[in-house]
């Protein structure tokens, strides 16, 4: 999806896009509320929820500002490092 695509689709489900921080080739950065500097964590939160809700469930990781970076071909690494079923294990 591009980043036009996207817009069209959260502006026709009626998604706020001053809750969108950024987007980016294969993502969006959603930040809420707050100063210059940080945004409220709740308020951003809340915008991950409602991003969600309209169906797309992407994967994503909070910034140290409180926004959140959701892209649809993330994937956590979970595990111990030590265990043979992680990625990070070598």
């Amino acid at each position: 999806m591009t980043i036009n695509q996207l817009k069209k689709a959260l502006t026709k489900a009626g998604f706020d896009l001053s809750k969108v921080y950024a987007f980016e080739k294969n993502g969006i950065e959603l930040g809420a509320g707050g100063d210059e500097e940080r945004f409220d964590e709740d308020e951003s939160y809340a915008a991950v929820e409602e991003f969600r809700a309209l169906g797309y469930n992407w994967g994503g990781f909070k910034t140290g500002y409180n926004s959140w970076i959701l892209r649809a071909d993330y994937v956590a690494h979970e595990g111990d490092w030590n265990d043979t079923s992680s990625t990070h294990h070598y």
